[in-house]
Parts: structure tokens; sequence; C-alpha cells
């Protein structure tokens, strides 16, 4: 499950105090995932403060073989609090011995207080998302760090009817529930877009001065969908980024992938409703931002039942090695 930045932390034998933790409020899933380039080895151990063992993450790739990729799960119990890191990572045959004895102790920062409203079941995502502002608030007001989430005033019904007027299609039900609670949001210069402003994605990259050309050398499905999706949500970053919807179906756009906008599914492959497709927005521009201003330790999510952890080895410093932890939907 690989496609947006959720945190990219630097750790050293040292760097973190294990005091900075909090503990998992209940049991989770950790997935490790990296990839090894010709003449990267890899051989990490993992554990908990409770003493077990986790699991292992070993692997070696020969100078001009092709990159490969690992991945192992770790079983994370309620009450852990640090990540214990041990083993050997991109040290070429002459220099691993210098490696032989590291050890990362990572404080683990538990976001269910934050991300867990926006899971309960059996509530409207509208009901969740103002939960979940007053979560981020408190979240935010804890560790110190900025506020990110501005909700808007109330959408009228009038607007949301005027919009499926001028679109010639009925809103996907949860999308209009939210609406309802906050016509719009606001994320630091990135937008889910209030009733008003929904439109096909065709305007918009007329907007953006997209050659006709250029659109129409893309495959005749792509050119369908860029027609008659509609953006709900703008990226505003390294490029343009927009969640479309089409016949109550979610893609991801952005321009740098033009000609291959991602369809949005979970884990088990099944296409994702707007609620998960709303949650997993919250993760990427919500908790990205909140796990880069915190000082250390790694954001966990123990309300998702599994979060994806990348660990890459940096070839410079062999002392060290960069987490980033990504739980985004599979594509």
């Amino acid at each position: 499950m690989m496609l947006g930045k959720l945190l990219r932390g630097l750790f050293r034998t040292g760097a973190t105090s294990p005091s900075q933790a909090t503990r998992l409020a209940r049991s989770t899933t950790l997935e490790v995932v990296t990839w090894l380039g010709p003449g990267d080895v890899m051989d990490v151990r993992f554990g908990s403060d409770a003493g077990k063992e986790l699991g292992t993450l070993r692997g070696e790739v020969a100078p001009g073989q092709a990159p490969q990729k690992l991945g192992c799960r770790l079983s994370l119990p309620a009450g852990a609090g640090t990540l214990v890191l041990r083993g050997t990572a991109n040290a070429p045959e002459s220099e691993r011995r210098r490696m032989k004895n590291w050890k990362f102790r990572i404080p683990l920062v538990d976001a269910a207080p934050l991300m867990g409203p926006l899971r309960q079941a059996g509530t409207d995502v509208g009901t969740r998302l103002a939960r979940f502002a007053e979560a981020e608030r408190e979240f935010a007001g804890e560790w110190d760090i900025p506020g990110r989430v501005a909700l808007a005033p109330r959408a009228a019904p009038e607007a949301i009817e005027a919009a499926e007027s001028r679109l010639g299609m009925r809103l996907p039900g949860e999308l209009a529930a939210l609406l309802r609670h906050s016509d719009g949001l606001e994320l630091e210069g990135h937008r889910l877009l209030p009733a008003r402003e929904l439109d096909r994605l065709s305007r918009f990259l007329g907007q953006w001065n997209y050659a006709e050309q250029t659109l129409a050398d893309l495959p005749a499905e792509v050119q369908r969908l860029y027609r008659e999706s509609v953006v709900l949500f703008l990226e505003n970053g390294d490029g343009v980024g927009a969640l479309l919807v089409d016949r109550e179906v979610f893609y991801w756009f952005h321009e740098e992938r033009l000609a291959n906008p991602l369809l949005l599914v979970d884990g088990d492959g099944r296409r994702m409703d707007f609620t998960q497709t709303f949650v997993w927005l919250m993760e990427r521009f919500v908790l990205e931002r909140h796990a880069d201003a915190l000082e250390s330790g790694i954001l966990v999510d123990s309300s998702a039942p599994v979060t994806t952890l990348r660990l890459r080895n940096l070839p410079k410093d062999y002392g060290s090695l960069s987490l980033r932890l990504e739980p985004v939907p599979a594509v």
C-alpha cells in the first residue's frame, strides 16, 4: 500500500528517547517493506520494549542484479511504546563489521486518538469529520504542533442541489453528508472543494493550460474519465493532484502520471467508497504534517488494522536508517 508520504524520519543510535513514546491503545500490525538495490545488504531484527522479537527483514542483492523488494509483518502488542531495531544495513562487504552491533530504539506515538473518530462504524462521514476536527485540535495541543484542519460553514441544501443540477449527477451520499457539516475543507493549501466549486476535471485541465493535443494522445478510456469525472479535492504541491469521482468510483489524478490515473482500492483489492477515501486523504494530508512536526518517533495508528512502514537505508552513513510510515491505499 504505497502512494503518498506520511512520515520521513532519520534515526541514529541515541537520537530518540523512549520517554517520548506513548503506549499503543490496542494491538496492531506493522507491515514493513523495503527495496534493496545492487550491492545493498540488509539484516534487521525487530522487537519492542516488551522484550519479544517480532520479526526479521533480511536480504542481499549482488552488484549488477535487479532491485529486490523485501517485506514482513510484525504484530505489535497493546501497550508497546518503543520499536527496537538491531542488525546491519547497506554496508559493503568490507564495511559490514562496523555495523555488527548497532541498535535503534524508536519511540512510538499512537495516532489512534486522532484517527479513531474517522473509523467509527455506524456514524455518517459528516459526524466523523466534526469529531475528527476536535480530536485534531486536542492532538496538536498535546504535542505542541500546529493544527491543520479548518472546517467551513455548512453547505445549504440549495447549494448541494445546485451543484448536482449543474453537474447533471447526484453527488455520492457520503460526500453530500460531509458538505452538510462543512462546505469544503482547508488543509494548508490542499482543499476539499465546496459545493459551488465542484466541476469536471476537463474544465480544470483547461484552466491548467493543458494542450488539446496532449489530451488527445491519451488512451480513450482515460480521455472519457477526464471528460466525465468530477474533482472533489485538490493537492497543491509538487505538481497538481486531484481526487476524482466517476460513477461512484474514486481515482487519484496527478499531472506527473497524466496517462495513468490510479484507481483507489483497499488492501483486499476492493474499490474504496467515499468514507474510506476520505480517511485516506486525512492520513495523507493531516497525519503526514503532524508526523513531520514531531521531533522524533514514529506515528502508528492502532485504530487501523495494518500500518505500512517503509524502511530505507542510507549508503553514505552506515550508522543511520531512514523510516517512512505510509498507510495508503493499494492502487
